[in-house]
């Protein structure tokens, strides 16, 4: 029997019935929006609603290197800035820039205080100052005067820059240039007994660019190891010569220029 049936005999049954109806619809809502609410939830947990992941490299990049600083496997030299100070030893042959000359051997001292910059993960620059002595020796052909030279230098300034990047767990490489005035003297002994000396201090240029690993071992202790090729000049006039006891002050022509390839180790110490 329809509800309609029953509404036309009584008025009671009539608002019963009314009722009735109005519930029905009220769940037959209540149901399909439960439907269509269960239906976005999974859509949306299965990510067809989530925001879309940008697929841009530099993005993908700053991930890579947040991850990275969690990851023992990934090298990083962060918070390396500060004052150094670099202990050195050289050794490596005097050769003249004068066709036919011979070279000898070169040595050198020197203490480099400096400071290095942090420029990012893998990079850093340096800026120092290395003040140096030391001695060089090699013989000249018989057309520059067939002399054997002794070259000891007093002391040397260079002022230096340098380019670093990471090469390992606890060891970097740094490309490093230099530019500064030396002093020293000349002494040159000819076959025939005739000597050849400065009359003083001479004054010359220095320059240098070197390529040196560094090995940290704690955190202020490291050690260098480098190769260094040092160009050294100076002008030898005037000079005084010695010839059969007797000295004379002369204007020779003499030029003291060598190249000096040499290999560089020491300690390094970080403040």
């Amino acid at each position: 029997m329809s509800c309609q049936g029953k509404c036309n005999s009584t008025g009671s049954v009539a608002m019963r019935c009314q009722g009735s109806q109005g519930y029905l619809k009220n769940a037959a809502r209540i149901a399909i929006s439960t439907f269509f609410f269960a239906v976005a939830a999974t859509l949306s947990g299965n990510g067809a609603f989530a925001a879309p992941v940008p697929k841009d490299a530099d993005i993908q990049e700053y991930r890579d290197s947040v991850s990275s600083k969690y990851d023992p496997d990934v090298v990083s030299h962060e918070g390396d800035s500060g004052m150094t100070l670099s202990f050195g030893l050289g050794l490596g042959q005097a050769r003249p820039t004068q066709s036919g000359g011979t070279g000898g051997i070169a040595f050198q001292a020197g203490i480099e205080p400096g400071y290095t910059s942090q420029t990012g993960r893998f990079s850093r620059i340096e800026a120092s100052a290395e003040f140096f002595f030391g001695r060089a020796g090699y013989t000249l052909s018989p057309d520059d005067g067939d002399e054997k030279v002794s070259l000891p230098i007093k002391f040397g300034m260079l002022a230096k820059f340098g380019l670093g990047s990471a090469g390992g767990n606890g060891a970097y490489s740094t490309w490093k240039f230099g530019l500064g005035p030396v002093f020293a003297s000349y002494s040159g002994e000819q076959n025939n007994g005739d000597t050849i000396a400065s009359t003083g201090t001479l004054v010359g240029l220095a320059g240098m660019v070197g390529y040196t690993w560094t090995f940290d071992f704690t955190k202020h202790f490291a050690f260098n190891v480098g190769a260094e090729l040092r160009h050294i000049e100076f002008d030898v006039s005037p000079a005084e010569r010695t010839e059969s006891g007797t000295k004379t002050t002369v204007k020779v022509n003499r030029v003291a220029s060598i190249n000096i390839p040499q290999l560089i180790i020491g300690p390094r110490i970080k403040f």
